[in-house]
């Protein structure tokens, strides 16, 4: 009995692991919109694992928040994407996918 129900809640926290198992991709383009600010990118998404500073075309200073999010693909294997906000005066000013990985480490 403990198997079992050690097996239902491993299959449980896989699941929910990675959001867009279910169809849940917060980093949709319906959700996010440009011009939105870094406070409500923080709220809808929670806190970003990196930022960064970065310099525009016209050397004005921008800032990089970078999240994460992983779903399975067709053959079953685990994709992770890594998606950059880049933000100018606080407001959203673009949303780019800068790497998106297999679970065998190869390279989309």
């Amino acid at each position: 009995m403990k198997h079992i129900i050690f097996i239902y809640l491993l299959s449980c926290l896989t699941l929910f692991g990675c959001s867009s198992l279910l169809g849940f991709n917060k980093f949709t383009s319906d959700k996010i919109v440009i011009g939105m600010t870094k406070v409500e990118l923080i709220k809808q998404c929670g806190q970003p694992y990196a930022k960064e500073m970065i310099k525009g075309p016209q050397g004005q200073s921008l800032e990089r928040l970078i999240y994460s999010d992983c779903y399975h693909d067709s053959s079953n294997s685990l994709v992770t994407i890594t998606y950059a906000f880049t933000f100018k005066d606080e407001l959203l000013v673009s949303q780019e996918v800068i790497d998106k990985e297999r679970n065998d480490g190869s390279i989309k």
